[in-house]
């Protein structure tokens, strides 16, 4: 099986790219990170996004952990699947997991990531040992889910109830406009954000390294176009058709209660739905989880002791 792994060395990649040859034909790009022999944990970006949204950060050497950071369908490497749905996702997963040598593992997902995260717990449940959510989307049939939500956000899951082809406008001309974008983008991110995301970035516009990784990602999201993109955020805003009753691993939920991307009302309500759910709620704490490192350590720690 490990024979169909490759490395990927296409113009504007990193030489730690790899991808999978899938059994219809497509590629399925990731990278790992932190520790190669460690608990493995496959990591499922936001939307947009893609596999080069997590640092390779020295605590996921410190706790054990190996990251498998993947693209999905259409964005970064990975070729398109045009009739893809969270159930097809989880296959694509366990298909990566069978050519790594991986019998079970743990899944992740932030943000929009998170229902595709809930699909494998879901699908593959007698081989993922642990759901990790942060900051993730919730189902769009929650009553008063956009409550609070900022206003590009609510506007983009109007437009995929209602005009789909409006919002694939709107991502079309988001492409165009991707690899332009510089320090200036993540300055104009803040209005819509709370005091803690606006911290983030503030600390993001003065660290290089930071700023980098928002924009690469960002980048590489829009490769191929804004196909992939509006595919995915369409999943997101359109019935999951989960059912949660399957899950079996423990889940781990991490939200922040002042975030304005993803409000934590319709997170509350879906909590008590998910079985063998801890819900971690962070007074004050806004949509950019991951680049606390209390809380990141957190989430780390969860993770490794699944493995107990």
């Amino acid at each position: 099986m490990n024979a169909s792994i490759e490395r990927a060395f296409p113009a504007q990649t990193s030489c730690g790219d790899q991808v999978l040859t899938l059994r219809d034909g497509r590629k399925l790009a990731f990278v790992e990170l932190g520790d190669r022999a460690g608990s493995p944990c496959f990591f499922f970006h936001g939307v947009p996004g893609s596999r080069n949204c997590l640092p390779d950060d020295p605590s996921l050497r410190e706790f054990g952990i190996r990251v498998i950071a993947l693209d999905r369908p259409g964005m970064g490497l990975s070729d398109p699947h045009h009739q893809r749905t969270l159930a097809s996702w989880a296959e694509d997963v366990a298909q990566l997991a069978d050519g790594l040598g991986l019998d079970t593992f743990h899944v992740a997902g932030a943000s929009g990531g998170g229902p595709y995260a809930l699909a494998c717990g879901v699908h593959l449940a007698a081989r993922v040992r642990s759901v990790t959510l942060i900051s993730t989307a919730t189902p769009p049939d929650i009553p008063g889910m956009a409550k609070g939500m900022a206003i590009g956000n609510r506007i983009g899951f109007f437009l995929a109830r209602r005009a789909p082809w409006l919002l694939g406008w709107s991502f079309r001309s988001y492409a165009k406009a991707a690899d332009k974008m510089d320090r200036t983008y993540v300055e104009g991110m803040k209005k819509q954000l709370c005091a803690w995301d606006q911290k983030v970035l503030e600390e993001a516009s003065g660290s290089q390294d930071l700023s980098d990784l928002f924009l690469r990602d960002l980048r590489e999201a829009f490769r191929q176009g804004h196909q992939g993109v509006l595919a995915d955020f369409l999943l997101v805003a359109r019935p999951w058709n989960l059912d949660f009753s399957a899950l079996r691993a423990p889940v781990h939920l991490w939200h922040g209660e002042a975030d304005t991307l993803v409000p934590v009302a319709p997170v509350r309500v879906m909590a008590p739905n998910l079985p063998g759910c801890a819900a971690h709620f962070i007074p004050e704490a806004g949509h950019m989880l991951l680049e606390s490192e209390m809380v990141g350590r957190s989430i780390l720690q969860a993770i490794r002791d699944a493995d107990d």
